[in-house]
């Protein structure tokens, strides 16, 4: 991702957020052997400190286990899995950035050994943090383009759309890839709100023509407005377009609430009460529609004598329901 380029050749190293980066030799000239452990922003003047700060040279702040290696993906390719253990539990901390250069948080499902060495890890976090230059951003062109209420500078959309065509690509041959960026949800907001516009429209003329051929004289005389149907037609535009403002916003916020209470064992009526051992029974995962069909269809409308008898008795009812549930039939008839 580092030297990812855009059309415009724009890099990672052009948007990232800078941090200085530690010489670790001058470091220890500044600091004794005693004070390892203590945070030289905490014992050294405030203008002695930012002196020494403003000297350093900068490097783009990612957060990414990859750094213990330099991002060499040559050398990355040779370690073995004692390797990798290795220099994830013996890495040294930056004394001046140890809260930013810690790595830890950003395993998952990790698993330690009797002395509190991680030995496996089931899942990696790699962050990309990007600069906004609010002098360079352009409402008339990026603006809030990222749908998240912060500003955000073309180049940095620019590249974050190069990201996410990477990442695309990568994902197709990785299965749990998972990957998105500051701009994904103004993306997928945008692709919500305007990807059926062609849809709805097609729909909207062929309603007006199907009325007009319905209630439609086709006269100069008796050609006249309906007031109760224009006023209909306006109630269910609005409705229909109201359905659909909660159906991308409230709606499907509440179902990712209810999807992490599920994915949390909470309990449905109760979020507070928590089920960490909680199981499923047989009876919660069977469908009782599917059953009445299959008793219903299977045992009586589906056998010789109920066929004739229904369709005997209401042979265009029966036609309707047998068209409708076409796909209940034919699983039921394979299944007897």
């Amino acid at each position: 991702m580092m030297g990812a380029k855009t059309i415009n050749n724009i890099t990672m190293k052009d948007v990232c957020f800078r941090i200085p980066k530690v010489n670790k030799k001058l470091l220890k000239l500044m600091i004794s052997e005693t004070e390892d452990d203590l945070d030289p922003s905490m014992t050294m003047p405030a203008a002695l400190y930012c002196s020494f700060i403003e000297t350093m040279k900068t490097e783009c702040y990612t957060k990414s286990i990859l750094e213990l290696w330099d991002f060499n993906m040559t050398q990355i390719a040779l370690l073995t899995k004692d390797d990798i253990v290795y220099s994830v539990n013996t890495y040294n901390k930056d004394l001046i950035f140890g809260k930013l250069k810690s790595y830890d948080h950003l395993l998952g499902g990790i698993v330690r050994n009797e002395t509190g060495h991680i030995i496996s890890a089931k899942a990696i976090d790699n962050y990309w943090l990007l600069l906004v230059n609010f002098s360079s951003v352009d409402m008339n062109k990026a603006g809030n383009m990222a749908g998240t209420g912060e500003w955000a500078s073309e180049e940095a959309l620019d590249w974050e759309l190069t990201f996410l065509n990477i990442s695309e690509t990568l994902a197709k041959d990785e299965k749990e890839l998972y990957y998105f960026s500051g701009r994904s949800f103004g993306d997928i907001s945008n692709n919500s709100m305007f990807q059926d516009i062609d849809k709805l429209s097609i729909g909207i003329v062929i309603m007006v023509i199907y009325v007009q051929f319905v209630i439609s004289k086709f006269n100069w005389l008796e050609a006249r407005i309906l007031p109760c149907l224009e006023s209909f037609c306006i109630y269910a535009a609005c409705g229909v377009f109201m359905t659909f403002v909660f159906v991308i916003t409230f709606f499907m916020a509440c179902f990712v609430l209810d999807q992490k209470r599920l994915e949390s064992n909470r309990n449905g009526i109760i979020p507070c009460i928590e089920h960490p051992t909680y199981k499923p029974n047989k009876c919660s995962q069977s469908r009782l529609t599917s059953r009445i069909f299959e008793y219903v269809y299977g045992n009586i409308i589906l056998t010789t004598p109920g066929k004739v008898r229904h369709f005997d008795s209401f042979p265009h009812f029966t036609l309707s329901i047998l068209m409708a549930y076409k796909s209940q039939i034919d699983e039921l008839v394979c299944f007897r």
